[in-house]
């Protein structure tokens, strides 16, 4: 039952990540202070290709929705 409950947690997250797919928009990280700076690859230009975890905050307000937490915590509820 664990077991199905781990792969079925990841193919949630896997299918949320990719249902936020945007190319078009630039890759941010976190800057340690609660704010977000863009992400530049060797040449410092801003790679492209976000999704909700790292889209920032401008991308998604609360983030993919849920956590791999989350659905754990549901998982071991519902048992």
């Amino acid at each position: 039952m664990a077991a199905a409950g781990f792969l079925y947690g990841a193919s949630k997250i896997k299918r949320r990540l990719i249902e936020t797919y945007d190319a078009s928009k630039g890759v941010w990280e976190g800057d340690g202070q609660g704010g977000y700076t863009p992400k530049l690859d060797v040449n410092g230009i801003q790679e492209m290709g976000a999704n909700c975890r790292n889209g920032g905050a401008s991308y998604y307000s609360d983030g993919c929705g849920f956590s791999g937490g989350d659905l754990m915590v549901a998982m071991f509820a519902i048992q």
